[in-house]
């Protein structure tokens, strides 16, 4: 008898949780759809994934599909609600833990191959260690600078033997020679030469806007033992494909700004100090 009570009450606990979690994705649906539809979206379409409900609390977080008539790309964001409102975070009162950052954070974490690192620029560490970095670059980007030189201060305390860091060159549109210090970097690479700093440098005096691709070049291939070959890298097919890839990749992985940091996977846009700090000192 008390199996079946039992069992009574979870089929009746489950009913009420699948009413509850219907209950809020249509609630969810009905008023962001009405949102977008005051916004000059024609026929929106909402879809909503209840991921989990918040200890304690009506909040749910919830993954919001959204598409359109006249919306250029499908909209996709996670974010908190009780079904009236959307909340831009909500923080753990006992571990300070940021709910909807954290869960972003590992939702978003990418697992890079071997193969895929290969492709890349390695720039410093050990290969094959424990912990990956892998960081989406820009040389023409002003913060992808700061990042970089912000990164080698903290690396400078923690043993190479403990990371292996790679670059993967992602010249943005806006930057009308990015690709070319993306070929210098890669020439300069597969003859065994790391100038990620000096071409950062070098940037960073801004004296290269008056020059053309060749000036810029032939700056770069004079820190090389061998002129020639440095140029004939940076000019050959293999360079231009491995950028391609690398471009490619950074599509994929939807990196529309850079620097995009990955410290073991997980995923940092922008130059924000707090979390570079806080992901590489992980790796002590």
């Amino acid at each position: 008898m008390k199996k079946i009570v039992l069992a009574t009450l979870v089929i009746m606990l489950g009913v009420a949780v699948y009413a509850a979690t219907a209950g809020i994705k249509e609630d969810i649906a009905d008023k962001v759809s009405q949102n977008f539809e005051n916004n000059g979206v024609k026929n929106p379409n909402v879809e909503v994934k209840v991921v989990k409900k918040l200890e304690r609390s009506d909040v749910y977080l919830v993954k919001l599909k959204v598409t359109g008539s006249n919306l250029k790309r499908e909209i996709e964001n996670y974010v908190l609600s009780d079904g009236n409102y959307i909340y831009p975070e909500a923080i753990d009162m006992v571990s300070g833990k940021k709910i909807l950052e954290t869960y972003k954070t590992e939702i978003s974490k990418v697992n890079f191959t071997a193969e895929e690192l290969e492709k890349m620029v390695f720039t410093k560490g050990t290969k094959g260690a424990e912990n990956t970095i892998v960081v989406a670059d820009d040389f023409e980007c002003p913060y992808c600078r700061k990042a970089h030189f912000f990164m080698n201060d903290i690396l400078k305390d923690i043993p190479e033997e403990n990371y292996a860091f790679y670059v993967m060159n992602y010249p943005l549109q806006m930057h009308k020679q990015a690709k070319v210090f993306a070929r210098i970097h890669y020439a300069a690479a597969e003859m065994g030469y790391d100038l990620m700093d000096e071409i950062f440098r070098y940037v960073g005096k801004g004296d290269y806007k008056n020059l053309n691709d060749e000036d810029i070049i032939d700056y770069f291939a004079k820190k090389t033992e061998n002129e020639k070959q440095f140029k004939k890298i940076v000019a050959s097919k293999e360079a231009e494909k491995n950028l391609e890839w690398n471009i490619n990749k950074g599509k994929s992985l939807n990196i529309s700004g850079t620097p995009a940091i990955f410290v073991n996977g997980k995923r940092i846009d922008g130059f924000n100090r707090q979390k570079i700090s806080e992901y590489l000192n992980q790796l002590k």
